[in-house]
């Protein structure tokens, strides 16, 4: 039956009941009060707050809710009378907590049916673990149950002015912290790695790395450790003369090196560097570390290749004019060496 269909018979019976009935005016609150209806099958509508039925300079009612979210008050129903959210009526709940409040967006609790005998006890049940009465803007919605008198009772028609409010307090949801604040928002206060342990820590994690270090002289050990800890290891082999130096993630190569002897440094010389025209020199280098080596002539004829001259020197051809001799060898690791030497022809005086 539609509610304005109901009202003038609701007037009537509240008004009969008046004298008779445990009603009390609201108590005052900051917090909030609960207008609307609930509904139920079986015994029809529940008028939470008396403004509805603009009845309240007759008979005042309704659910008014304080600061920390705890219901108070009356609501009527013409089919069972009033119900009640008064804590003094709600003790001896089938199951506690008895008291009716809204926390953490969400009516819970009972309320208690004044009429109730005959073997009905009254009870309404605001959640249990499959309904539950949530509030969000402060509209309800979800049901309540009131055993096989009343049944099911849905608050979808309910409002209220108590704000959001929520308890603060930590959890861990998607492998990460958070914190539900008190106007019901969740921040993220910190990502985990490797997920979470419980509302206010990370599992173990560690910050991603690599370390390079040297297993021996010619093996790279790469040490590589993930965000969950867990390590993995791989060699990385270094073919002579490259060589492990601890740090470098690469082989290194050694840089050239010049062999000496008794009498030469290594280097590219000529000997001798002053000739008469036509005569020839002799070429000398020994160098190791390198990947190869030549060494040419400016004439044009002169031209060799290889990483050491004989032990006895290269002779050069006949050199008619100054040459310029030019080594030039790869290194392994990237240092070339790029060495010359000049050959000059000595002058020949004649008298005049």
């Amino acid at each position: 039956m539609h509610r304005r269909y109901i009202l003038g018979g609701l007037i009537a019976v509240m008004l009969s009941a008046v004298a008779a009935s445990p009603y009390y005016p609201a108590e005052a609150s900051v917090g909030g009060v609960i207008t609307g209806y609930a509904w139920s099958e079986n015994i029809g509508w529940i008028s939470l707050n008396c403004s509805d039925y603009g009845t309240c300079n007759l008979v005042n009612y309704g659910l008014s809710v304080n600061p920390s979210g705890n219901v108070s008050g009356y609501a009527w129903s013409e089919n069972i009378g009033w119900v009640s959210a008064n804590s003094s009526d709600l003790t001896g709940c089938p199951v506690s907590p008895c008291s009716a409040r809204i926390q953490d967006r969400t009516l819970t609790g009972w309320l208690k049916a004044l009429s109730a005998g005959d073997g009905w006890d009254g009870w309404i049940s605001l959640g249990g673990s499959n309904y539950s009465i949530p509030v969000s803007q402060g509209v309800f919605s979800g049901f309540g149950w009131g055993s096989d008198v009343v049944g099911w009772v849905d608050f979808s028609r309910a409002r209220t002015t108590y704000p959001d409010v929520c308890t603060p307090y930590n959890f861990c949801a998607d492998s990460s912290l958070y914190r539900k604040n008190a106007d019901c928002t969740d921040t993220i206060t910190r990502t985990c790695q490797n997920g979470c342990a419980d509302s206010s820590s990370c599992n173990t994690e560690c910050t991603p790395s690599t370390v390079y270090t040297c297993r021996n002289a010619s093996t790279i050990l790469r040490t590589r450790t993930n965000a969950q800890c867990a390590v993995t290891t791989h060699n990385i082999p270094c073919t002579p003369p490259s060589f492990c130096s601890p740090g470098s993630s690469v082989c290194l190569s050694p840089a050239p090196t010049f062999i000496e002897s008794d009498i030469y440094s290594g280097h590219l010389q000529a000997i001798p560097t002053l000739v008469l025209q036509g005569l020839t020199t002799n070429l000398f280098w020994n160098i190791s570390n390198v990947a190869g080596c030549s060494v040419t002539g400016s004439n044009g004829t002169d031209a060799w290749i290889g990483t050491a001259s004989p032990s006895d020197g290269q002779p050069s051809g006949p050199i008619d004019e100054q040459t310029t001799y030019t080594l030039l060898c790869t290194g392994l690791g990237g240092t070339d060496v790029n060495e010359s030497v000049v050959v000059s022809v000595i002058p020949v005086f004649q008298e005049i």
